[in-house]
């Protein structure tokens, strides 16, 4: 009796946790820390089932954070360094905190801690694109824009929706895109897996789901993790349909959905039509936008990558150094805008070392092979959403992002049962 309310109360504060993307920071940081809290007590109690074959694995995806904790404590020392390193906390407890106590629940309880997440990201995000467009109409028709053929011209438009979105749920366009990714991903491996026991109302229900993450995802005109999240989803078809016919199908239904998304949402329109070999000069005060203005920050983060390859700068001075590079290019354009390196591996070359990155993509790479011999492909499907989109965004600089990541880290990370996939014949 007292094993089973232990798991219950586990299952519980778990669920608590999967609502992250509707809670404040706060909310979300007392949630986690409430949950890693009783997995060690809960892991102190029952400490003789603790798999301590399994410590190598918590070595592996605690990596990141020991060298965050060795730089800061032993080489940089800063206020500035700790506060990095506070932010990265859940690299280390939620790996801790899923050790000590793994994810043993049944799959129907874990499907409904997942369609918790799913509801939770797509509530948020749609109450947020809904208090957007109210602004938008009221913004409209004081007079900003004259009619529909100004709206899809006017790359204001696109800046008005991302920016108005964020201040109103308190999350970066792409993050959400980043969260809305990961909820397709796993209602699509919902449907897939339970296609042959769904009834029509219930296919019918997920599938508008899919549709409904998708026109979020395209609102916020997110490109990168929009392009991560079809990428991964047709690895997804690939692995788990026989019948390439499907495939086909799934491939030219996305085709036919981002063209028309195209032509019908102009803020995705707006933030694709920057995409050119023609934009990828440097930026300067008279012609600059969201693509090009990344060429100089590529620049720059190679540059100082090449002069300090090797032990790195610091997590707190990589701001510092970009800046000075920055500014050389066009003072007008990136003073006092804190750009960052726009992709994670670099970041965490650069402040960390040569060794933080490959510590990042070999953790991306275990979770994903040994799920495989489990014969349970999502963490190598998600692992691509991440991976795609840290190519172009810092996702473990912000806490958003560091939950994310560690909460999949965390769900697939030390699972030792055997999931076997059903498939669509």
């Amino acid at each position: 009796m007292l094993k089973q309310n232990i798991h219950k109360i586990h299952y519980i504060l778990l669920c608590l946790v999967a609502c992250f993307p509707m809670l404040s920071m706060r909310m979300s940081a007392a949630a986690s820390a409430l949950f890693v809290l009783y997995c060690f007590v809960a892991g102190i109690i029952n400490h003789k089932n603790i798999q301590w074959n399994l410590s190598h694995r918590l070595f592996i995806y605690s990596l990141p954070f020991i060298l965050i904790f060795i730089r800061t404590v032993f080489i940089d020392k800063t206020e500035e360094a700790y506060f990095y390193m506070e932010r990265s906390l859940s690299l280390f407890f939620f790996p801790l905190a899923f050790f000590l106590f793994p994810l043993n629940h049944t799959e129907k309880q874990k499907n409904r801690l997942k369609f918790i997440y799913i509801l939770a990201t797509t509530a948020t995000m749609f109450y947020g694109e809904l208090l957007t467009f109210i602004q938008f109409f009221i913004d409209k028709k004081a007079g900003k824009w004259d009619g529909v053929e100004d709206i899809f011209s006017d790359p204001r438009y696109s800046y008005f929706i991302r920016t108005h979105f964020e201040e109103t749920v308190s999350l970066h366009p792409t993050y959400a895109c980043l969260f809305l990714g990961v909820a397709f991903i796993w209602l699509m491996h919902y449907l897939i897996e339970n296609y042959s026991t769904l009834t029509k109302l219930q296919s019918v229900l997920i599938l508008a789901g899919l549709l409904l993450i998708i026109i979020e995802q395209v609102v916020l005109a997110a490109r990168t993790p929009f392009v991560a999240t079809l990428f991964a989803a047709f690895i997804l078809f690939i692995i788990l349909l026989k019948k390439k016919i499907y495939i086909l199908w799934a491939l030219l239904a996305m085709v036919i959905l981002s063209i028309s998304m195209y032509f019908l949402v102009p803020s995705f329109a707006n933030r694709f039509k920057e995409i050119s070999t023609k934009n990828v000069v440097m930026p300067n005060a008279q012609n600059f936008d969201s693509f090009n203005i990344r060429t100089g920050i590529y620049t720059c983060g190679i540059e100082v990558l090449k002069k300090n390859w090797l032990s790195g700068v610091g997590p707190s001075n990589v701001q510092k150094h970009l800046d000075e590079c920055y500014v050389k290019i066009s003072r007008e354009v990136y003073e006092g805008k804190d750009y960052n390196t726009h992709n994670q591996f670099i970041d965490y070359w650069v402040g960390l070392g040569i060794l933080a990155p490959f510590a990042l993509l070999f953790m991306l790479i275990y979770i994903s092979i040994q799920n495989i011999k489990n014969r349970n492909f999502v963490p190598l499907v998600l692992s691509f959403l991440f991976l795609i989109a840290m190519f172009t965004e810092n996702i473990l600089v912000r806490q958003h992002g560091v939950l994310l990541f560690t909460f999949i880290i965390g769900l697939y990370g030390f699972e030792q049962k055997k999931v076997i996939n059903k498939t669509i014949d």
